[in-house]
């Protein structure tokens, strides 16, 4: 078996794909993409959103059965040819979408949402949890599996979800069966659980790496696949790689000079830059690791998936003990005795010097980025136009005037601070408010860094930037359609960004 590329004629994120026969497939993504595939090409279908969609699924037998879940409870119902939007009882992020029938269907998303298509009308569901569910499936709808942030497995039967013991904490993406005794869900660290009609039990052979789908044709031939073009294949009882193309990413990047920044990503992988090339230095996780961030050239941490937080003391990095479980997302501080990871569900927690300790952030919601001011005062973005803010005592909830997802925010001062997100958005905090920017973009914006009031950056989807001189945003070429992660710099003349297929791009004087 060999895998070819296609061409999909966009360049944004695709996230989800369903197929009924070789000649009739739909693949849908960020800004409101439907693609529709006859085996040999692909074209755009009208969705009538702009917001990102993350899950598709198909009724078993007829293209009249075609639904696509995303951002905000968004909740699309297709006929093959036209996609219309449907009432979803829900404003929730909506993350897995399974449909059984024309009268049955389940889509599950942000904090627990679980809702319930009958034939007529969408109805939420209570799971029981508030923790974030990927993926949802069922073998004949009368009993349906969800699974989630770290490693949460539900059972739903008559409408009622129980937790069912999990063999790892690790986020689950996406699940799938056979049959309703033949289940696997996989999910970050290249974890993969198997339901064998009883208990779930863990499996080995996923890599290291995120995996985001997973489907089959049978019990004995069953597929995974995700970051850094990981494909697996399942047969005769176990998992081996296949070689499906693709490459890894790089998310986050900090430095204290010009010869001493650091790259971290997909993997667990970690660089350096001394001023002349990039080395990979030995990293104690294959976790993926989300954001870096360091007080000084002797104190640099970097958090990801799975609980993992790693710390670098000027010659080695190590695992950090007491990080818990939750994806982290996000690290700033303002001394080496003063860290904040932010990440899943509203987890906060603050490195003191000697060990991490919780913070209560106030929020539920999803956090992605997190910036602290040297005096104090820290800001932390999420899911759903989430802002919250640290006054040096607790945490409280501010109107960042957006209603979607802010993936990333730096600040100069406690009084000019950014926060970039989905659809192009950028948001500015002057002090005592934040007001919405008129933005050049689109695309998601991924990341943002500022070096005074007057000059600041910011990048995203396809490779776009959008720079601030004091007055308003513009676009800039960056030179390529990858998508960018992230962005930092010594001065407005040398930049470093990095993102998708391992990108790294530096600007220099």
């Amino acid at each position: 078996m060999r895998w070819r590329r296609q061409q999909s004629g966009t360049g944004v994120t695709l996230r989800g794909v369903v197929g009924q026969s070789p000649t009739a497939l739909w693949a849908v993504g960020d800004k409101g993409t439907i693609l529709r595939g006859d085996g040999s090409a692909w074209t755009p279908q009208v969705s009538g959103t702009t917001s990102d969609l993350w899950a598709v699924a198909s009724v078993p037998g007829g293209a009249s059965g075609l639904w696509a879940v995303g951002g905000g409870g968004l909740v699309l119902k297709g006929d093959g040819n036209s996609w219309a939007s449907q009432s979803s009882s829900t404003t929730e992020d909506l993350r897995g979408v399974w449909a059984g029938s024309a009268s049955l269907a389940w889509a599950v998303g942000s904090r627990g949402r679980a809702i319930r298509w009958d034939g007529s009308s969408w109805m939420t569901v209570s799971s029981g949890s508030i923790m974030p569910l990927r993926g949802v499936w069922s073998a004949d709808g009368s009993v349906v599996w969800a699974v989630g942030e770290g490693g949460l497995i539900l059972r739903g039967e008559q409408g009622v979800f129980a937790p069912i013991s999990s063999p790892t904490t690790n986020p689950f993406q996406s699940v799938w069966g056979s049959d309703a005794n033949t289940i696997w869900a996989v999910g970050d660290s290249g974890s993969i659980a198997r339901f064998n009609g009883q208990v779930w039990l863990g499996e080995t052979g996923g890599g290291s790496g995120t995996l985001y789908g997973v489907s089959g044709s049978s019990s004995d031939d069953v597929w995974s696949v995700g970051e850094a073009g990981i494909v697996n294949r399942r047969q005769g009882g176990s998992w081996t790689r296949n070689a499906g193309g693709g490459s890894g990413f790089w998310s986050s990047i900090w430095g204290t000079a010009s010869d001493n920044v650091w790259a971290v990503g997909s993997g667990g992988r970690i660089l350096r830059w001394n001023g002349m090339s990039w080395t990979q230095v030995s990293s104690p996780t294959m976790a993926s690791l989300s954001s870096i961030w360091g007080s000084d050239a002797n104190n640099i941490w970097a958090a990801g998936s799975g609980g993992v937080i790693v710390k670098w003391d000027g010659s080695s990095w190590s695992i950090q003990p007491g990080t818990g479980t939750s994806s982290w997302r996000g690290l700033s501080g303002r001394g080496s005795n003063s860290v904040i990871a932010v990440g899943s569900v509203g987890n906060a927690m603050r490195w003191d010097g000697s060990s991490w300790k919780p913070e209560t952030s106030g929020t539920n919601n999803d956090l992605y980025a997190v910036w602290s001011s040297s005096s104090g005062p820290a800001w932390a973005v999420g899911s759903g136009g989430t802002v919250i803010h640290y006054n040096g005592t607790s945490w409280m909830p501010q109107n960042s005037m957006a209603s979607v997802d802010l993936y990333g925010v730096w600040g100069v001062d406690p009084s000019t601070v950014w926060a970039v997100g989905q659809n192009g958005t950028i948001v500015r905090y002057s002090g005592t408010a934040w007001t919405s920017q008129p933005s050049p973009i689109s695309e998601p914006l991924l990341g943002v860094w500022a070096i005074d009031s007057r000059t600041a950056f910011a990048v995203g989807g396809s490779g776009a930037i959008a720079t601030w001189n004091g007055s308003t945003w513009q676009a800039q070429q960056s030179g390529t359609s990858n998508s960018l992660n992230g962005i930092w710099g010594t001065d407005p003349t040398r930049l470093w960004l990095v993102g998708s297929a391992d990108s790294i791009l530096y600007r220099q004087p």
